[in-house]
């Protein structure tokens, strides 16, 4: 019987020895590697102990003697606040927004979620995007204050780290602090407190839930979740987060419901209405030049001044209706030419601004108390205008009587002469003389002007001209208010400080002085030297200049009294 051929021996697969030894030296390395690199990142991550007593870059701000906010500069606009002093309600619901297991003592939720970041990890995978953060509030203040904001594996890291180094050092109520002091929150805003003056130009003591609810939805993306832009996404958020802080049982069901039912009310609100921008900006000046920007911008300075608001505005007003009433000829007898509209609109933007919107040839604002309109209709009698493209007026001839086209004819200064449909124009509120009677549109030489309610509008330019007021304090030297031009929004330009003065009639005195030197007349051979009495001819006067041209000098009116006049009365009549 023949012997069974053996088979043939299988070899020893040696090869998947060598492959998990070199997946097992592989890992270990990985770790290593790993592992070393964390060491590192923590060891080089900053120290966090200086938050103990931080405080925040804080701007400029500059009031009035009443106490009034004039203004705040800076690169970021920040109240700070003591924890204390935000609202419980507050805190919860940015709590209940940014993270709800804050206050947890289990160590998977704080100072870092770890299920968070799992369930982050996976909504990035299905969409092979950084498009979800699990970041808890421990962390936000950890990168907010030490990191930057870009999405990567090495920030993260960090950002964990920091974290844990937080909780060993800050208890959560400084962590909370921090946080809700630092948070960016749209519009240049910093911190709740800022927010809150932003969106609703109230302190936070003064928020309702339905408000604390809406800012505590803007951390997770500023601009999109904006009230003023986005209403009705601010909207959704405010009640996600409402909904959040009845789950975590800090507000009652019927609370929640009443809040949702609150609209979503919010406008921009600047940080102060300046009411004195000439004023500002010369101190504001002096305080970069003396301290630096650095040291002026963000140290917090408040700045006290004796300005009065309502001196300040009575200066503006005096100021801009006088150089407007030159411009127009109501207060000078110098003749006046109307340099034509601002622009004539035509299609599209013609239709743009009669709904309202701001034409681009015009500055952001309108100056002083100037409002812009659009020139629908005219006719001789009169024109109908769509005013800054909420309300029609009428002008008719007296409203342009100061433009002077034509001197004579049954057409002189029809008003379609001077407005034509699509003109863009300039109007103001009827001033009159306070002489004059309320009501009254008699125009004559006066320097004090005030507007007349309900006396409708009038076609108005803004003044090539300027001017500067200063009002004192006469027993103190304290300045009350400042104007350095017509329009702060049209030129910058401090004419109060830094203009040079022009003579003006400080120079008669000196020449009537020099004329009445009798002992140096006399010294110089001249004869017919003046007394204060001395009377001297109000007639025309012809003489000759070098170039054969004449010189012939006139009175500001342009007449003359024929009756001789003594040199006193010259000088004290001199205006």
């Amino acid at each position: 019987m023949p012997e069974p051929t053996p088979s043939p021996s299988r070899p020893h697969p040696r090869w998947r020895f060598w492959v998990l030894l070199a997946l097992a030296v592989g890992g270990f390395n990985a770790l290593l590697a790993i592992g070393t690199w964390t060491w590192w990142t923590w060891d080089h991550l900053p120290a966090v102990r200086a938050l103990e007593d931080w405080h925040p870059e804080q701007p400029l701000r500059i009031y009035a003697a009443n106490g009034r906010l004039l203004q705040a500069m800076g690169p970021q606009i920040r109240f700070a606040l003591p924890l204390a002093k935000i609202p419980q309600d507050l805190q919860q619901a940015f709590i209940a927004a940014e993270n709800g297991q804050f206050y947890s003592h289990n160590p998977l939720y704080y100072p870092v979620s770890y299920p968070g970041i799992l369930r982050a990890a996976f909504v990035d995978i299905v969409h092979m995007a950084p498009v979800q953060g699990a970041s808890t509030i421990a962390e936000q203040v950890a990168r907010n204050f030490y990191l930057s904001p870009k999405k990567t594996i090495a920030r993260k890291v960090a950002e964990i780290l920091l974290a844990y180094k937080l909780a060993d050092h800050l208890t959560r109520a400084q962590i909370l602090d921090l946080y809700l002091n630092k948070i960016y929150l749209g519009q240049g805003a910093y911190g709740v407190e800022a927010a809150a003056r932003t969106y609703y130009g109230k302190d936070v003591g003064q928020l309702t839930l339905a408000q604390a609810a809406t800012l505590a939805g803007l951390p997770a993306a500023p601009s999109y979740f904006n009230p003023v832009k986005n209403p009705q996404l601010a909207r959704e958020r405010r009640d996600y987060v409402l909904h959040r802080m009845f789950a975590d049982h800090d507000i009652t069901h019927h609370a929640m419901i009443l809040a949702e039912a609150q609209p979503i009310r919010t406008r921009y609100h600047a940080p102060a209405n300046n009411i004195a921008p000439y004023a500002t900006e010369w101190i504001r000046k002096w305080l970069v030049k003396r301290f630096g920007a650095s040291f002026t911008y963000r140290r917090g300075l408040r700045v006290y001044t004796t300005i009065s608001p309502r001196d300040q505005r009575a200066a503006d007003h005096s100021l801009a209706v006088g150089l407007e009433n030159y411009a127009m000829g109501l207060d000078s007898l110098d003749p006046k030419t109307w340099r034509g509209p601002i622009a004539q609109l035509k299609g599209a933007a013609l239709k743009t601004a009669l709904a309202g919107g701001r034409p681009s040839v015009l500055p952001d604002r309108d100056p002083a108390n100037l409002r812009w309109g659009v020139v629908v209709q005219s006719s001789p009698g009169e024109a109908r205008v769509r005013l800054e493209g909420h309300r029609s007026v009428i002008l008719n001839r007296a409203d342009i009587a100061w433009v002077h086209l034509s001197p004579e004819g049954p057409q002189a200064n029809a008003v379609n002469q001077i407005l034509k449909p699509g003109d863009l124009i300039w109007l103001r509120h009827y001033v009159a003389a306070t002489n004059a009677g309320s009501g009254n549109r008699i125009w004559g030489a006066t320097a004090v002007w005030q507007r007349v309610h309900d006396a409708g509008w009038q076609l108005a330019v803004v003044p090539k001209v300027q001017g500067a007021l200063v009002s004192l304090d006469a027993h103190t030297g304290a300045i009350l208010a400042l104007s350095g031009g017509f329009s702060y929004k049209l030129s910058h330009f401090d004419r109060a400080l830094y203009a040079y003065r022009q003579p003006g009639s400080g120079f008669k005195p000196f020449v009537y002085a020099a004329a009445m030197d009798a002992p140096a007349l006399k010294a110089a051979g001249v004869r017919h030297d003046l007394t204060p009495v001395s009377l001297i001819k109000d007639t025309p006067l012809t003489v000759p200049l070098p170039d054969g041209s004449d010189y012939r000098p006139t009175n500001y009116s342009n007449a003359f009294s024929r009756t001789p006049i003594p040199v006193w009365q010259d000088l004290a009549d001199s205006h």
